[in-house]
């Protein structure tokens, strides 16, 4: 028996897609990652999927989704994260517009208590964008999405000059291909 009955497709990014899953287990729905088929045969690829799996549970903070399991299932890399049934913050900008102040300053304060972790844990986010917050209807923010997150204590996978990240969220050092730190993160929130 699979420990993982897929349900449906929830996304896709670069490297992975995301999929609505039974943990038949415990009989609780999870988000399962996997490598997209173009990332599986590439070494790099595979290296960023266990760093990102690295990386995000490195940090336990409630404002950064929590990975409850991984491992291999038919030799294909996987993680499973809890599932959150609620809107990105990209989602909630094109269905009700622009959020609230007050809610909009509760969202800013609960990021950057979840950068703080993550930057006193030696990690650079490089991601950080609307499509990589989830914000419930009680307001409660998450964090997700380590995919591009940089290590400051471990080898480095990407080349020295690379720019990474989503252009319009970017800070002037990351489009410079130089080095980066948590004051990036900063500025791309």
């Amino acid at each position: 028996m699979s420990a993982y009955s897929v349900i449906k497709k929830l996304g896709e990014g670069g490297m992975g897609v995301v999929y609505l899953a039974n943990q038949t287990s415990l009989d609780r729905k999870v988000a399962l990652k996997l490598l997209n088929e173009s990332s599986k045969a590439n070494p790099q690829y595979f290296g960023r999927f266990l760093r990102e799996v690295q990386a995000s549970t490195r940090v336990s903070h409630e404002n950064i989704i929590k990975i409850i399991d991984y491992g291999e299932i038919e030799g294909q890399p996987f993680y499973a994260m809890e599932y959150l049934a609620a809107p990105t913050l990209e989602e909630r900008y094109k269905n009700d517009g622009v959020l609230p102040i007050p809610l909009a300053v509760k969202v800013c304060e609960q990021l950057l208590s979840a950068l703080s972790c993550m930057h006193r844990a030696g990690l650079v986010h490089r991601d950080l964008k609307p499509s990589n917050v989830m914000l419930d209807e009680a307001g409660h923010a998450t964090l997700m999405d380590f995919g591009l997150v940089k290590d400051l204590e471990r080898t480095q996978f990407t080349a020295q000059g690379k720019i990474v990240g989503t252009p319009g969220y970017l800070s002037p050092e990351s489009i410079l291909g130089k080095p980066v730190d948590g004051r990036s993160d900063l500025f791309s929130l």
